[in-house]
C-alpha cells in the first residue's frame, strides 16, 4: 500500500486558504504569506499577540455556543464539558484566523480538503494545551468546524441584508412601474453601486460633508461599516466575546472588512434578483464568486493603507471603526453603556446636497480635479491634500488603487 505525502508548511497554510483566479492575477509588490497569530505574528492593520495562547483562559465560552456556531446536541453527548468547550473555543479561532490571518478558507477541491483538515488538527492542539484536554480530530469534528464557518457567513449574510434600503435598490413606492420595468431600475442601480469607476455612488466609499465640498471618503460607506459592526461586535456569537481572541485585534482587520464588504455586495444582488432570505431561496454565500471578491477588497484596502495620499487618513478610519465596534461589543456584554452597532441613515438633505453637488461636478468638469506640481508649489499646499475650495474632491491619484 502506499501513498502521497501531502505537503504543508503550518507557518504558511496558503495552500488551502488562496486559490487565486487566473482572470485576476496577483497585484505586484503585494505578498500573501500568513502566518497564524498564536505564533506571535503581529500586524500594524489586524491582529497583535500579546498573550501567549497557553495561558490560563479568561475567555468567555458557553457550551451553548457551540449549537450556534455548527454543534448540534447529538455531537455535545459525545465529548466531556471541557472536550465541548474545546471545540466551541476551536470553531470561534478558526472564524476568526479566517477574518485575520487566513483569509477565506477554502475547501472545496481535494487537495483544500486535505489541507484544511491539517490546519483544523493544528487548532485542536492548540486547544488541547490550552485546556487541558484531548480533544481527538475526526471527520465529524472538522465536519462541525467547517460548519461553523459556513453558519458565520450565513448571519453576516442576513444582517448585511437587513441593512441596505439605504441603498435605495427598489424603485420609489409612488411611480405606477411594470415588473420588467422595476426589474430594469433594480439591475441599473446594481451597476451603480457595483462601478468603482464612480466614486459617488460605489458602494464601499462614503462621503464628507464641508460648507464648501464634498469628498470621498474611501471604504467609509455606512452600510457596509454598520453590517460590520453588527456582525462582528454586537453578534452575541461573535468570537470577540471570547477575552483573549479579543486582545488579538488592535484596529479593524482588513480581511474582517473585506468579508463584510463581500456580504453587502451579495445583500445587493439579493434584492436586485428578489432570491432574498425572505424567499427560502436566498443567493448562497459561496466560495465562487465570493472569496476571490473578498481578497479583491482586501487587496484594493492594502494598497490605501500603503499610499503616502490615502494611507494616513484611512488608518485613523479603520482604528476609528474598531473603537466603535469596542463600544458595541462591551456594550452587548453589559460591561458598558449600550452603544447602536448601526449608523444613522443619511438624511435626506444630506442625500440631496451630495446629488445636486455631484450634478454641478459632471456638468463643469469638476469631478476629477488634478492638481499640478506647480499649482501646489505656487499656492504652498501638499498636493494630496483636499482643495476644499472646489465643490466635489475625488482624493488625489485615486486611479492608482484597483477596486473589485
Amino acid at each position: 500500500m502506499s501513498f502521497q505525502t501531502f505537503p504543508y508548511n503550518p507557518n504558511d497554510p496558503t495552500s488551502c486558504t488562496r486559490r487565486q483566479s487566473a482572470a485576476r492575477p496577483p497585484v505586484p509588490g503585494l505578498s500573501h504569506r500568513i502566518f497564524p497569530y498564536n505564533r506571535g505574528a503581529t500586524s500594524a492593520h489586524g491582529a497583535s499577540s500579546s498573550r501567549n495562547s497557553d495561558s490560563a483562559s479568561t475567555s468567555i465560552i458557553s457550551t451553548d455556543a457551540g449549537a450556534h456556531s455548527g454543534g448540534t446536541d447529538s455531537a455535545k453527548k459525545l465529548y466531556s464539558p471541557t472536550e465541548q468547550v474545546a471545540l466551541t473555543w476551536v470553531k470561534r479561532r478558526i472564524i476568526l484566523n479566517s477574518v485575520m490571518t487566513t483569509g477565506w478558507l477554502r475547501n472545496i477541491t481535494s487537495t483544500e480538503k486535505k489541507a484544511m483538515k491539517i490546519y483544523i488538527l493544528e487548532i485542536i492542539n492548540q486547544a488541547n494545551i490550552k485546556f487541558g484536554c484531548e480533544l481527538e480530530m475526526s471527520d465529524s469534528v472538522a465536519d462541525s468546524v467547517n460548519k461553523a464557518l459556513l453558519l458565520n457567513r450565513r448571519r453576516l449574510s442576513k444582517t448585511s441584508e437587513n441593512l441596505i434600503d439605504s441603498y435605495n435598490i427598489q424603485p420609489p413606492t409612488d411611480t405606477n412601474l411594470s415588473d420588467q420595468d422595476r426589474q430594469v431600475f433594480k439591475n441599473h442601480h446594481q451597476t451603480e453601486l457595483f462601478d468603482s469607476a464612480s466614486p459617488f455612488t460605489y458602494y464601499l466609499h462614503g462621503h464628507e460633508l464641508t460648507d464648501v465640498s464634498v469628498f470621498v471618503v474611501l471604504f467609509a460607506n455606512p452600510v457596509v461599516e454598520s453590517s460590520h459592526i453588527t456582525h462582528w461586535y454586537a453578534d452575541k456569537d461573535t468570537p470577540l466575546r471570547d477575552e483573549d481572541m479579543r486582545l488579538k485585534i488592535n484596529t479593524t482587520p482588513t480581511q474582517m472588512f473585506s468579508e463584510s464588504a463581500a456580504s453587502v455586495r451579495l445583500a445587493i444582488r439579493r434584492a436586485v434578483s428578489g432570491k432574498t432570505t425572505a424567499s427560502g431561496k436566498p443567493l448562497p454565500f459561496s466560495t465562487d464568486p465570493y472569496a476571490n471578491e473578498q481578497d479583491a477588497v482586501n487587496e484594493a484596502m492594502l494598497l490605501a493603507l500603503g499610499s503616502p495620499t490615502h494611507g494616513p487618513a484611512m488608518e485613523a478610519h479603520m482604528l476609528g471603526v474598531h473603537q466603535r465596534g469596542m463600544g458595541v461589543l462591551r456594550g452587548a456584554m453589559g460591561l458598558e453603556a449600550p452603544m447602536k452597532a448601526i449608523s444613522d441613515p443619511p438624511t435626506e438633505e444630506y442625500l440631496q446636497i451630495v446629488s445636486e453637488v455631484l450634478q454641478h461636478a459632471l456638468a463643469t468638469g469638476l469631478l476629477f480635479p488634478q492638481i499640478s506640481e506647480e499649482l501646489a508649489m505656487a499656492t504652498h499646499r501638499d498636493p494630496s491634500m483636499p482643495d476644499y475650495s472646489i465643490s466635489v474632491y475625488v482624493p488625489f491619484s485615486l486611479e492608482e488603487l484597483t477596486f473589485p
